[in-house]
């Protein structure tokens, strides 16, 4: 086995399989320079096992990513390149209102492709719970590039950020943003955009743009999109928490 490639569980299909390192967001939505990482050894102190990793972080040259899917599960450009055509286009916009609490842009996209390519991220993320896979595959949601059918559980939110803070959590349950509310998020982020998904849940702010009406628009089906997205500062790793 080459040393880019891994045994593990698929994102998408759950089958133990080799594995090749997968940039997320795609290389060319400027995810191509390296990042510190922080995971679960990081942030918690759990036994004296991790006490060496506590607060610290390991370094991907790669950039942002890991090793998440199989070779017949990698959809490539498919979905990839329309999602970092879109970060090209609106990071200027995002850039021009950075002192403003809000950003406000038209552009012309592929809706559903984007839309897919944004579910990947969150199956990457869930990637060793799987609990989303079930979810999102029922109808083969991400491999069959037609599908637009998508379980009525799921919303999908959308804010800006110019944080150097990456998120990447799988699903979990907890009070987050709603003091005494219950809520079930998976959170992905990567300047200049950051995307949760819920399960059956509000957002954690009102002011985030929900986008999971792109499942209603035909596979390479063109159109003019408005957004208004909040621009959010990520400070630390703590899913659905902002300033």
């Amino acid at each position: 086995m080459g040393k880019d490639k891994q045994l593990g569980i698929c994102s998408i299909c759950g089958e133990n399989k080799e594995l090749t390192f997968e940039h997320l967001p795609p290389r060319a939505a400027k995810n191509d320079r390296p990042v510190n990482i922080q995971d679960h050894r990081h942030l918690f102190l759990l036994s004296n096992e991790n006490s060496y990793l506590y607060e610290k972080f390991s370094k991907s040259p790669k950039g942002l990513g890991g090793y998440k899917l199989c070779e017949s599960c990698n959809t490539g450009g498919n979905y990839a390149n329309d999602y970092a055509k879109l970060v090209d286009e609106a990071f200027p916009s995002v850039i021009m209102h950075r002192n403003d609490k809000s950003v406000q842009f038209s552009l012309n996209i592929h809706p559903l492709n984007v839309l897919k390519q944004i579910l990947i991220f969150h199956l990457c993320a869930d990637q060793a719970l799987g609990a989303l896979r079930e979810i999102i595959q029922e109808n083969n949601f991400i491999l069959d590039r037609h599908q637009k059918e998508l379980s009525p559980e799921i919303k999908v939110f959308m804010y800006a950020t110019l944080s150097d803070k990456h998120r990447m959590f799988g699903v979990a349950t907890g009070l987050f943003n709603f003091p005494g509310k219950v809520a079930t998020y998976s959170e992905f982020n990567f300047h200049p955009f950051g995307f949760i998904l819920s399960l059956n849940s509000d957002p954690p702010l009102d002011s985030m743009m929900e986008i999971t009406h792109f499942k209603d628009y035909n596979y390479n089906e063109l159109s003019t999109i408005d957004f208004e997205l909040p621009l959010l500062n990520v400070i630390n790793e703590r899913m659905a928490f902002y300033l």
